[in-house]
């Protein structure tokens, strides 16, 4: 076949030809390399997606369903006076941390076997853990954040001063700190 091209374009035109080929190739080459990058990282991002989507799933199933539903339990008691407390604009920061301590201690005395300062460190383990696999750029930060933002800064508010005694009770500095990234801007 090159021969027959050679013919055709005689002794000079075939060198050009061949340089112009070899430039289409080249140029065909780093077409196929872009695209190539622009699939990994399409690859990447689903991948980080579906990491976070996985973290998603264990949220919603035993053993963390059962530990979420048990770190509210405490306060189902309490329906009425929390009603009371937002329809009147909620309490100082202070007094919210010593209600929270005060109702998960009360509700642990009379279920040791299922107390939910347990659930409650479960939990904020289970952010931790997301909070690392975002760290490590292995699950999707924007996913995580659309999915947990609301429970976490909620459960965080209901729950920080018994993490912090937690963190002195376990020396466990770093307890409940993968909350804090989901934490919408209002805080508590």
């Amino acid at each position: 076949m090159l021969g027959r091209l050679a013919r055709k374009f005689g002794k000079k035109g075939f060198p050009r030809l061949l340089a112009v080929l070899e430039a289409a190739s080249y140029v065909a080459g780093v077409i196929a390399l872009c695209l190539l990058y622009i699939q990994l990282q399409n690859d990447a991002a689903a991948r980080r997606a579906q990491h976070t989507l996985e973290f998603v799933s264990q949220f919603n199933s035993d053993p963390m369903s059962s530990h979420r539903q048990n770190a509210l339990k405490p306060w189902l008691d309490h329906a009425g006076q929390l009603g009371a407390i937002n329809a009147a604009g909620g309490l100082p920061r202070a007094e919210i941390d010593s209600l929270s301590r005060q109702v998960v201690a009360e509700y642990d005395a009379g279920h040791v076997e299922t107390p939910a300062s347990l659930s409650i460190q479960e939990v904020a383990g289970f952010f931790d853990q997301l909070a690392i696999c975002i760290d490590s750029s292995v699950c999707d930060a924007a996913v995580a954040r659309d999915y947990f933002e609301d429970y976490a800064t909620n459960f965080w508010c209901m729950n920080r001063a018994v993490l912090a005694d937690l963190r002195r009770e376990f020396a466990m500095p770093e307890l409940g700190e993968g909350l804090r990234p989901f934490q919408r801007k209002r805080g508590c």
